[in-house]
């Protein structure tokens, strides 16, 4: 049947040694392959299911004579066996009841067709094996026993639940039992425990050699476990003689279509944890692909696939992910990551960067809600959408920090935003997105920066004014003020009218009255200078009265020289004050036209009836004592609206 193996592989290689030496050193080692598998009774030629295990002849079987010897053999007695639950080529699996628990356990027993001493060798190194690791992902052996017809009774624990490629083919029926709505992540989520039963299995020194979907078990609790540890081998000796040694692995085994290359055999085997390694990646492989890494209608071209590794990695699968794939399946053990814990941090890693990629992906739908809300002009949604896409990639770049995709994405939304706020005249919007911004252009964090200066200022600048305009600041001083010389002005003409009787002949009365005045306002004015001078209504009425005071002194000086009457002086006093009431009308507040009307009314009295001057000019500064405190009190009131006015709106804001 294989006499002629030289053709038959220049047939499938399709041969050429001078075009392609590669293709010559795989001619080479499979000619060796297919002369060693002869030997084993194997037909490399002929038709064979890919994903069918190949299991190496057991070895070393001398220690199963006393091994078996120390087995109990009360099987019937602690179990009470129901159903089968699964049949295999040599082995048979009942559901049964541990007695003295009251629990179901899974028995594993061997089919009463199958006789000899290497199927029970088989048997209990693989329940040696699974026994001696105890790890979450991996089922517990609870006891082994011997049987009736003296052969061993593996006690395990009951799985109820689905093989991994079972899962992987119906979507409908993963999403039932484990409500799943991510197939694939869930599916590397699952690998991710695999790979942590490995590690504690080479921890320990155990290969398992023949891990696939199939033989990854999804209990109904979500819960993983590595099944099938059949094949695997020790990469050390311990001593008992339970275990089959890597060193001695020397036969082809293992499933072809997942098999890594140095899984083919020789005389000296290189077994490792870089052959889990690669076996993981095929699994892998089926989960992006749909098919395992290897095909062929023989075993010879299947053997012929695992020697070109890696496999060809289709369109479709991830960038980061094929990366992983192709260096978990490189022919080379030494390529491959060094240990199964390195390849289950780069699946770790690139699981959280899709997370990361599917947050950002799902924050630039924010942004773009945000861009359309810039230009229908709504501020308000576009500040929503905005705050939504920075939380979003945020989140992305705290499960990758590295994420350039969210890392772009955010700058380009938030120096969107700023230059949004910047062309709405919100410098202080701007400033607080640049705060927690990083990466911004330099040139609009500068524009940004001078855009608060420049409101900053600005603000400064209305707040002064605001102080300057304050008309409640002094308005005590200056009711003390307008009080006392509204009282010398109201009292003098009463009180000493001799005094301007006797200035009808000498206006030099008048002169010595104004003066005094002056000194008295001038005085007055130094006290209250902080106050009087802390505001512009404060400035202006005590500028509007010197200038008045120094006008009248000018104009008694003037009427004096002339030879003007005291009478026709002091009228034109009544004029010109009721000019200085106009203009503080015009420039502080209307609030003085009984003060202008008065005197303008005492004016034209005292022009009539020169006789009755001094009382005309009595009445009307009574009128304007009257008047300024009235008009303080307003201003007061006023000012005590407009505070409550402002701190209501406060609240409202707040």
């Amino acid at each position: 049947m294989l006499t002629s193996k030289k053709g038959a592989i220049g047939r499938v290689l399709g041969h050429h040694p001078a075009v392609d030496p590669k293709r010559s050193d795989i001619e080479g080692r499979l000619d060796t392959l297919v002369a060693r598998m002869a030997t084993m009774a194997i037909d490399a030629t002929a038709e064979h299911r890919p994903s069918q295990t190949i299991e190496p002849k057991v070895r070393r079987p001398s220690l199963l004579g006393d091994l078996l010897d120390k087995l109990e053999s009360d099987v019937d007695d602690r179990f009470s066996v129901e159903h089968t639950l699964g049949e295999g080529g040599m082995g048979i699996v009942h559901l049964a009841e541990q007695v003295a628990l009251g629990r179901k356990v899974a028995i594993k027993t061997l089919r009463a067709e199958v006789t000899g001493t290497a199927p029970i060798q088989k048997v209990l190194q693989e329940a040696w094996i699974t026994g001696y690791l105890e790890h979450p992902n991996v089922v517990p052996v609870y006891d082994i026993a011997r049987g009736e017809d003296g052969r061993p009774v593996i006690v395990l624990k009951r799985i109820e639940g689905d093989s991994l490629d079972t899962l992987l083919v119906d979507p409908a029926r993963l999403k039932r039992k484990h409500s799943v709505d991510d197939p694939f992540e869930w599916a590397l989520r699952v690998t991710i425990q695999v790979c942590q039963a490995l590690a504690h299995a080479h921890q320990r020194g155990i290969l398992h050699r023949d891990v696939k979907a199939e033989n990854v078990m999804v209990g109904s609790h979500g819960e993983v476990y590595l099944l099938d540890w059949g094949i695997a081998v020790a990469m050390e000796d311990d001593g008992t003689g339970r275990f089959p040694l890597a060193a001695e692995a020397t036969a082809v085994a293992g499933t072809p279509c997942y098999m890594a290359p140095e899984m083919l055999g020789g005389e000296h085997p290189n077994l490792g944890p870089w052959t889990d390694v690669y076996l993981v990646g095929s699994m892998l492989f089926e989960i992006c692909t749909g098919r395992p890494p290897h095909d062929g209608k023989t075993l010879l071209e299947i053997m012929q696939a695992v020697l070109r590794s890696p496999p060809p990695i289709p369109e479709g699968v991830p960038d980061e992910l094929k990366v992983i794939l192709e260096r978990a399946l490189d022919a080379d053990p030494a390529a491959r990551f060094e240990n199964i814990d390195q390849l289950r941090l780069a699946l770790e890693g690139f699981l959280r960067h899709r997370g990361s990629r599917q947050l950002a992906e799902r924050a630039d739908e924010s942004a773009t809600a945000m861009e359309a809300a810039i230009s229908k002009k709504d501020d308000d949604g576009a500040e929503v959408a905005f705050v939504e896409a920075r939380f979003g990639y945020r989140a992305a770049l705290e499960l990758w920090t590295d994420n350039p995709e969210a890392k772009a994405r955010l700058r380009s939304a938030t120096e969107t935003m700023l230059r949004h706020a910047l062309a709405q005249g919100n410098p202080e919007s701007a400033g607080r997105i640049l705060a927690t911004a990083e990466g911004i252009d330099r040139g609009l964090e500068k524009q940004v920066i001078e855009a608060r200066r420049a409101a900053a200022r600005k603000q400064a600048e209305l707040a002064a004014l605001e102080e300057d305009l304050d008309e409640e600041r002094g308005r005590r001083t200056r009711a003390f003020i307008a009080l006392v010389l509204s009282s010398v002005w109201v009292a003098v003409p009463f009180l000493v009218p001799h005094y301007f009787a006797e200035s009808s002949s000498n206006p030099r009365n008048l002169v010595l009255f104004t003066f005094g005045v002056i000194v008295m306002s001038s005085g007055l004015f130094y006290w209250a200078r902080e106050s009087m001078m802390a505001t512009r209504i404060n400035r202006t009425l005590a500028g509007g009265l010197m200038a008045t005071m120094t006008t009248q002194l000018m104009m008694t000086l003037v009427g004096w020289h002339f030879g003007m009457d005291s009478a026709t002086i002091r009228t034109l006093w009544l004029v010109l004050f009721m000019l200085a009431i106009l203009w503080t009308m015009a420039s502080v507040t209307t609030a003085f036209w009984p003060s202008a009307l008065g005197y303008g009314l005492a004016a034209a009295l005292g022009a009539m009836y020169p006789e009755w001057v001094n009382e005309a000019i009595g009445t009307a500064n009574a009128v304007l004592l009257v008047n300024m405190m009235a008009a303080n009190r307003a201003l007061g009131i006023v000012r005590d609206g407009i505070e409550k006015r402002r701190e209501q709106r406060r609240s409202e804001r707040a």
